[in-house]
């Protein structure tokens, strides 16, 4: 193969730009009405196929460290909503932890980004980009990620977005989600490297 001929693309994103401010606002009480979350609360979000190793072992993580770990934080309300089929029947009891909803197979995963205001990343398995992360960033959502999780995806285009953790770092993880400022934007920079177009600043 020649290498005259060869092209290096970046992953595809359907977006152009993040939703408006009223479309996220209006999944946001979408959300809060389905799950009776209340208006003071942080929606934090996990999706994906959860038969899926790296899915599994990421969800146990969720379950047993970090959510543990952010329920002894008495000042930080918040929600975690899981999303994804396949759930094993080891795990059939999930939303018998505190401040944990399962959302299960959902027709349109994007009113959950757009609704979200932080998506969690613990992945420490399984290569390349992760796709779901990209998505995140892309409809605004902040994004806490393990170094593993974050490969591919270079955080100076991501402005204060995407924070990365290192792996198993979970007490640092946990920090970030409390301390996560959800009022950003996810810069122009980031839609011309994932899409190649430029578009309008914001006003």
């Amino acid at each position: 193969m020649l290498p005259e001929k060869c092209s290096t693309i970046t992953y595809g994103f359907e977006l152009s730009q993040t939703p408006t401010q009223l479309q996220r606002d209006e999944a946001k009480e979408f959300l809060q009405k389905k799950y009776t979350i209340g208006e003071d609360e942080k929606i934090l979000l996990f999706n994906g196929t959860l038969n899926y190793q790296p899915n599994l072992d990421a969800l146990k993580i969720i379950l047993n460290k970090i959510n543990p770990a952010l329920i002894e934080h008495n000042n930080f309300a918040y929600k975690i909503i899981i999303c994804g089929s396949k759930l094993p029947a080891e795990l059939n009891n999930l939303e018998g932890h505190k401040n944990i909803i399962y959302a299960g197979f959902v027709n349109d995963i994007t009113v959950y980004f757009k609704g979200a205001d932080i998506f969690l990343n613990p992945v420490i398995e399984g290569g390349g980009i992760k796709t779901k992360v990209v998505e995140a960033l892309g409809y605004n959502l902040s994004v806490i990620s393990t170094t593993s999780g974050a490969i591919g995806i270079a955080q100076q285009i991501t402005g204060n977005k995407l924070s990365i953790i290192e792996d198993e770092d979970w007490l640092n993880f946990v920090q970030a989600i409390i301390v996560a400022n959800t009022s950003n934007e996810i810069p122009v920079t980031f839609f011309e490297h994932f899409i190649g177009v430029m578009w309008p600043k914001r006003l």
